[in-house]
């Protein structure tokens, strides 16, 4: 099962604790939504994530902004979402 929209260190614990599979990262979404993030404040959440829980980036726009995000985020998985 994959959570998305983390936010903060509380929302990855409490997946931890739930058994998880994947946990999902908004990173600075061309529109406006309450569970987007910068990628500096992603990094240290994805640092954060243990080994056996996969990472997910969610990032939507122009394909060179997606590119750049994932090699500074360097995420497991990658899911391209764009409905604006």
């Amino acid at each position: 099962m994959k959570v998305c929209g983390i936010t903060n260190e509380e929302d990855i614990k409490i997946c931890i604790q739930a058994g998880v599979d994947a946990l999902g990262f908004v990173v600075e979404y061309p529109i406006d939504v309450p569970w987007n993030i910068n990628r500096t404040f992603a990094k240290k959440l994805l640092y954060l994530v243990p080994p056996f829980i996969t990472t997910v980036l969610v990032a939507g726009g122009e394909n060179r902004n997606i590119v750049n995000l994932v090699k500074f985020l360097r995420p497991d998985c990658v899911l391209c979402f764009n409905r604006y």
